[in-house]
């Protein structure tokens, strides 16, 4: 079982703790909100994806869906997943829908679906 603290937790909230499915959604939502540089004893932490969506023309959907890809297989090692699990999606000129389908090994190969909206 896997098991972090709650980034959204209020006074409000039950309980403190997220537990396997839902602590695997916050790493990945941490890892595409965090640039590359930010983390200062893990420099090579995060993603571009904010840079390549918004700052470079450069870059296919393909090819950013591909980094995505390969951002994830390097940060969380506890999924499993293909390229073909992860879609990137243009909903207009500032704002982008990721979507991750995974298999996590150590729980019964569940199947986890995260999705992110990332805005300008």
């Amino acid at each position: 079982m896997y098991v972090d603290l709650n980034k959204d937790y209020t006074i409000n909230s039950d309980p403190a703790c997220l537990e396997d499915m839902k602590v695997i959604a916050q790493s990945l939502s941490r890892l595409f909100t965090t640039k590359i540089g930010s983390v200062p004893f893990n420099r090579g932490y995060g993603s571009n994806l904010w840079n390549l969506l918004f700052e470079s023309a450069t870059f296919t959907l393909n090819e950013i869906t591909m980094l995505i890809y390969q951002d994830v297989l390097q940060w969380e090692p506890r999924i499993t997943l293909n390229p073909s699990d992860v879609t990137l999606e243009k909903l207009d000129v500032h704002s982008y829908s990721i979507n991750v389908t995974f298999r996590v090994p150590r729980v019964n190969n569940a199947v986890g679906n995260f999705t992110q909206k990332i805005s300008e």
